[in-house]
């Protein structure tokens, strides 16, 4: 198997509450044997959410297969064409605010209003995690060490 880059894209049953399926999606994240997740975020409406993983080989390709805390769930998973590797799929995103919309993420970024709600202004990515985990206690204490950046 050739290396490449996947969107999975999930919707949780409508019965779930959009903390349960925010949690579950995380734990389907925090895998390691499903590659390297480079993207996700999580759905406003309807519950779910999206994940674009690294696959190096077949474990990793299979692994997304087995859904784990998304048992239940509707998933579709998709390798995609240009962003073949994690580098590549950040690429492709510089490629096509470019060639698209004539602007790059610098451009954008320094439109931005200074918003609280928007996270990545900080400057500090560590505490942000560190929030992000503690407001999760259940992900943390399943999860704990492999939490990158939780002590």
């Amino acid at each position: 198997m050739k290396e490449t880059c996947c969107l999975v894209y999930a919707l949780a049953p409508a019965s779930m509450s959009w903390d349960e399926s925010n949690l579950r999606l995380n734990e389907y994240l925090l895998d390691e044997q499903r590659g390297l997740c480079i993207a996700h975020d999580h759905f406003a409406d309807p519950n779910g959410g999206f994940a674009v993983f690294h696959v190096r080989n077949a474990d990793e390709r299979a692994a997304l297969d087995q859904l784990g805390p998304l048992e239940g769930w509707s998933v579709n998973i998709h390798p995609l064409i240009f962003g073949t590797t994690a580098v590549g799929f950040m690429r492709q995103s510089e490629f096509t605010l470019q060639r698209f919309r004539g602007v790059s993420v610098e451009d954008l970024a320094g439109e931005e209003t200074d918003d609280p709600s928007y996270w990545w202004k900080s400057g500090d990515m560590q505490s942000w995690i560190k929030s992000a985990s503690n407001t999760d206690a259940r992900l943390t204490g399943i999860y704990g060490s492999k939490l990158k950046g939780s002590n």
